[in-house]
């Protein structure tokens, strides 16, 4: 089961391949205290955060959610508030580019119902070696 926070979060700007958006920096101000349970061991708190395009993110995992937070996650959505980034490992193979999410199951979710196009992410690079041994299985072949 995925574990998730929905702390105000910055906008960065958008990844190589992903979205020409701009986005904007949220006010320093309206940021949370830091919560070390909302701490990633991947990417720093300060890593830039992303609008990536949903439909370029690979989910290879079924996702268990539960109905009642998804629906929250939603209503939360719609009056504007905003969430904790999710991890999407990036990954270069050649000159392409691939985005894989494993956790943010349910703010992925409330982003589908939606029909959002983008949803906020933190890159993690890493290696078609490394997310194969993390998958059991060459993802590529």
């Amino acid at each position: 089961m995925c574990r998730e926070a929905h702390d105000r979060a910055p906008r960065m700007p958008t990844p190589p391949g992903a979205s020409s958006q701009d986005t904007q920096r949220t006010k320093k101000d309206s940021q949370p205290a830091p919560n070390p349970l909302h701490e990633s061991a991947f990417v720093s708190d300060d890593a830039p955060v992303h609008d990536v395009p949903m439909h370029v993110i690979h989910r290879p995992l079924q996702s268990t959610t539960d109905e009642n937070k998804v629906r929250t996650f939603v209503r939360e959505m719609q009056r504007g508030d905003d969430f904790t980034p999710i991890e999407v490992l990036w990954v270069q193979k050649g000159d392409d580019d691939f985005y894989f999410a494993f956790g943010g199951c349910h703010r992925w979710e409330a982003h589908k119902r939606l029909s959002r196009p983008t949803i906020k992410a933190k890159l993690v690079k890493t290696t078609p070696k490394s997310l194969s041994i993390y998958l059991g299985r060459d993802p590529f072949a």
